[in-house]
């Protein structure tokens, strides 16, 4: 997965969530996910994505789009071959390896 360059950025990962009252309908505050929404995925922006309004001034940036005014944002992916994967893996293993603290 790759995309533009972005002063912040954090992976997140969902497992579960089923039934949980995070998200309910208005009308009856039934759950509107009825099965785990588990998943992966990536968030970008000009702020630590805390959601705290800590955002980083020098990112020139429009906060809101006037009418007709667009932002594209191009995100590619791209499927790997089996040794690409263990590749990268061990690239991952490696580094947690190396930054593991020992007690």
């Amino acid at each position: 997965l790759s995309f533009p360059p972005s002063p912040y950025f954090q992976t997140w990962f969902c497992n579960g969530g089923a039934n949980s009252d995070e998200f309910t309908f208005t009308d009856n505050n039934l759950p509107v996910l009825t099965k785990n929404w588990d998943g992966q995925g990536i968030e970008i922006g000009s702020s630590p994505l805390d959601h705290d309004g800590n955002i980083d001034r020098s990112v020139e940036y429009e906060e809101i789009l006037q009418p007709g005014q667009v932002f594209e944002n191009e995100i590619r992916i791209d499927i790997l071959t089996g040794s690409q994967v263990k590749s990268l893996q061990d690239d991952i293993v490696g580094y947690n390896r190396l930054k593991r603290k020992i007690n």
